[in-house]
């Protein structure tokens, strides 16, 4: 994957050295050399990010197994509660790196580039890089946001078994308050649920704590991603114009280096001809000094 990307930035880089006066073709090669290996660097820290974006993906895929049998239970399952735990903790642990390491290439996009192919290069990736990452988090975020509704309805399925009715506002409430005395006390006293059902109550409330933690943590995240998206389409335009500037720079440069040129060679034909005008001059008057002096 990065020899093929690699392969394209050479041609590229052969086609600009083409171009170039050939007195400095061995400083090019020397630069070209140290532009090869950067970008080739760059494009292994690229492949390693898309690798952990693609572990975040598959721990998704098997963190939405674990929400799957947990909700299929009837009472909380401690170990598939701990391992959807761990999940989410090893999930938002990887993406907050690849956040990181996401910022870091976009400051380095963002400093004066001597070469527009490379630039565009490394943009590319970039942008790449933040839309996958975008979507894999999406996919996250909406494994959250459906596992919380199912806490919710087995919270309110469970209180009402219990001989207790509550709104979805009074839930939500019950959430944010973090106000765990309503399924102790409260229950024990007025309404005598069991003890294993007032626990698998008290789990579901505070796994949706957790939940309702990681989806806030989440959306900070999606916020900070959709500002670094915005700037990469603001410099992508900026790219675009300059590299349209460019090329009209390169041709009128082409054509003034032709008529430059051009001027040369008739100012060479010019200098040719007042010499030979001056050489006849000179054997004239010789010759007619010759004639006229005794």
């Amino acid at each position: 994957m990065v020899k093929d990307r690699l392969g394209i930035f050479k041609a590229q880089q052969a086609d600009y050295s083409s171009s170039s006066d050939t007195s400095f073709e061995s400083t090019d090669n020397i630069l070209i050399e140290r532009k090869e290996a950067a970008i080739e660097k760059f494009l292994t820290s690229v492949d390693e990010i898309q690798k952990d974006i693609h572990e975040i993906q598959e721990k998704i895929n098997e963190l939405k197994k674990k929400q799957s049998e947990l909700s299929s239970n009837v009472i909380t399952d401690t170990e598939i509660n701990n391992d959807i735990q761990s999940l989410i903790q090893e999930i938002e642990g990887k993406s907050k790196f690849i956040q990181k390491k996401i910022k870091e290439f976009d400051n380095e996009i963002s400093k004066p580039a001597e070469n527009n192919a490379e630039f565009r290069i490394r943009k590319t990736q970039c942008s790449a890089l933040s839309q996958n990452f975008r979507k894999v988090m999406s996919d996250y975020n909406n494994s959250l946001i459906l596992h919380k509704d199912k806490c919710k309805k087995r919270i309110k399925r469970q209180l009402e078994i219990a001989g207790r009715i509550t709104t979805e506002e009074e839930l939500d409430e019950l959430v944010l308050e973090q106000n765990l005395s309503i399924f102790s006390q409260d229950i024990i006293q007025e309404l005598k649920v069991a003890k294993r059902e007032l626990t698998d109550i008290e789990d579901r409330h505070t796994e949706l704590l957790k939940l309702e933690h990681s989806i806030k943590e989440l959306h900070s995240m999606f916020m900070d991603m959709s500002f670094l998206v915005e700037q990469q389409g603001e410099i992508i335009d900026n790219i675009e114009f300059n590299v349209t500037n460019t090329v009209d720079y390169v041709e009128r440069g082409a054509q003034q280096t032709k008529q430059a040129r051009k001027l040369q060679i008739k100012s060479r034909k010019k200098m040719i001809f007042l010499g030979i005008c001056l050489l006849i001059s000179i054997i004239v008057l010789i010759i007619v000094l010759l004639v006229v002096l005794p």
